[in-house]
């Protein structure tokens, strides 16, 4: 279980908390599902994990602006489809 995963299973396991655990699955890697999740929603707060600069093919290509470029469209990405963004 990831760092992310445990802090969510602990959080809606304390007495006095209720709040709704949702996780956004990450992209495969070379066909292969990847071992934790992009993001999780714990109530209203949206954690990310994982965030790295790599293109389309999941590659990290180029310097310091491209990666950050990706990056930044990866968590934009993720903040629409949790309906965040």
């Amino acid at each position: 279980m990831g760092l992310l995963a445990a802090t969510a299973a602990l959080i809606t396991a304390s007495p006095g908390i209720a709040a709704p655990v949702q996780y956004y699955a990450s992209p495969a890697f070379a066909g292969a599902p990847a071992p934790f999740s992009k993001a999780v929603r714990v109530g209203d707060v949206l954690y990310f994990s994982a965030v790295i600069g790599r293109s389309a093919d999941g590659k990290v290509t180029g310097g310091i602006d491209t990666q950050t470029r990706a990056a930044m469209d990866d968590i934009g990405a993720t903040l629409n489809t949790s309906g965040s963004g």
